[in-house]
């Protein structure tokens, strides 16, 4: 009888013991893959028709168009999501080369507390160069730059990296900044890659919630030459049943032997109904200066697509220092294949030359506009737009992003996703060139009683995570603050 209970007594404490050690043992967690919104494919793949679109004749305008022209409305916001596009594809493969290390990286970190920051020194953590990654990378990166071969099969110790558990009273419960510069160095074929010293410095953060839905991603590749380069950044959100949110901010500034400066900032949203309706708003600013000669634009953009076809209105001014600025508004309906339907557009510019003819257009009043088809009806979309482009004057503004929030939105300290959300306009600055619109036609008669919100934390990832300021926003006041109004 007691070697019955002995032998019980011994189970029961297997059974105990097993338990316990399997309460204690933390799960590994991984970064979350799904770090953004699909763009729809009519927009950054356009067809050969839309490439030749400005070739054929138009036996159904009703105006004659200026002889030349292109819709550069269409073409700016293609080759800028196609980068987006790309950059995607690149934040994405290198979480995956993260996440191959991230049972090590934990169990390094497990003795940190939660809020405080784990900090493993270079060299502290490898990527194994396995023939698995370079498959998966050639699903990433199919016509793309090659991995070196004498690499496989060897390791590349990662840079500087910084992991963090937050509570649940935090927006993401998990933080992580990594150096993966000497990656970059190593990993792809020599003859593909810059030289040693060229790349500065390659870090990649992200920052995710306990249930994946919302994700902040943004990653840095600075080169010699470069003056002045924030981060690709990348907020995304999911609401499950409604919509899933994308916001994208990029900012450079080079010098030579191609003098560049750039910014722009990109909402998408796509709902989850039958169609798949997405929302897009882009604000864009570009100056380029090559052999002496400079091409700068700035860009506002609105407007939808689904399954069946898209529509954008936009308003882009091209700066000409020598023959004066071109202003060009337009409206413009697609297809599933980027190819142009039906258009209505003006342009004026202030170049002036013996014997001028004034634009028949006026910019202020679409019924002057030209248009290339009978049927507008097409155009009935548009009424729906509530866009509308800022003139943004005086004030002392920063080089970045900002956002406009209704009056009685709390700007004390708001986390990205509410003002994402609340959002009722955006614009972005670069030097003197300002760029921006309001998406909310109930605030036009109120634009100077908005709040403008400067968005810090584009600054604060070059800062490590232990050192970042957690208030993201500064609110614009007294003589800093810019006049809004809206272009005629």
């Amino acid at each position: 009888m007691k070697y019955i209970f002995l032998k019980l007594f011994i189970i029961i404490a297997i059974v105990i013991i097993g338990c316990g050690v399997h309460v204690t043992e933390e799960k590994t967690v991984y970064i979350p893959e799904k770090i953004s919104v699909e763009i729809p494919k009519l927009l950054i793949e356009p067809s050969d028709q839309q490439n030749n679109y400005y070739k054929r004749s138009k036996q159904e305008k009703i105006f004659v168009e200026p002889e030349g022209f292109n819709s550069e409305g269409y073409k700016h916001l293609n080759d800028n999501l196609y980068l987006l596009d790309a950059i995607i594809n690149d934040i994405k493969f290198h979480i995956y080369l993260e996440n191959t290390v991230m049972p090590k990286i934990q169990f390094l970190c497990k003795d940190t507390p939660l809020n405080q920051v784990c900090t493993l020194p270079a060299n502290s953590v490898e990527l194994n160069v396995s023939e698995n990654l370079v498959t998966v990378y050639d699903t990433f990166y199919p016509d793309e730059l090659r991995i070196d071969e004498n690499i496989v099969g060897k390791t590349i110790p990662f840079g500087k990296i910084e992991f963090v558990k937050y509570d649940k009273n935090q927006i993401y419960q998990f933080a992580m900044n990594v150096n993966l510069t000497e990656i970059e160095r190593r990993l792809y074929a020599k003859e593909y890659i810059f030289e040693e010293d060229e790349l500065k410095n390659f870090i990649q953060n992200v920052q995710w919630s306990e249930d994946n839905q919302t994700v902040f991603s943004s990653l840095s590749n600075s080169f010699k030459g470069e003056k002045d380069t924030y981060p690709w950044t990348i907020h995304y959100q999911n609401e499950p049943n409604s919509a899933e949110n994308m916001h994208i901010f990029h900012r450079e500034s080079s010098t030579a032997p191609q003098i560049l400066s750039s910014t722009y900032n990109f909402d998408l949203k796509t709902k989850y109904d039958e169609n798949k309706t997405t929302t897009f708003a882009l604000n864009d600013i570009y100056e380029r200066f090559l052999y002496n000669q400079p091409y700068q634009y700035a860009l506002s953009s609105y407007g939808q697509a689904n399954k069946f076809i898209g529509f954008e209105r936009y308003s882009l001014t091209q700066f000409d220092d020598e023959y004066g600025d071109t202003k060009h508004r337009e409206d413009e309906i697609f297809d599933l294949n980027g190819t142009s339907i039906a258009r209505t557009y003006c342009s004026q510019s202030s170049y002036r030359y013996e014997g001028y003819e004034a634009e028949t257009c006026e910019l202020s009043d679409p019924k002057t506009w030209y248009i290339d088809t009978k049927d507008e009806s097409l155009f009935e979309p548009f009424k729906q737009i509530e866009f509308n482009e800022l003139q943004i004057t005086k004030g002392n503004l920063t080089n970045g992003e900002y956002f406009l929030m209704a009056s009685d939105f709390n700007s004390t300290n708001p986390t990205a996703q509410d003002v994402l959300k609340e959002r009722v306009g955006s614009f972005v600055v670069i030097e003197e060139k300002r760029q921006g619109a309001i998406y909310d036609k109930t605030f036009i008669n109120k634009l100077n009683s908005l709040q403008i919100l400067y968005a810090n934390y584009n600054e604060n990832l070059k800062v490590p995570l232990e050192q970042r300021d957690t208030k993201l926003f500064k609110v614009i006041k007294g003589e800093n603050r810019p006049i809004l109004t809206l272009y005629p």
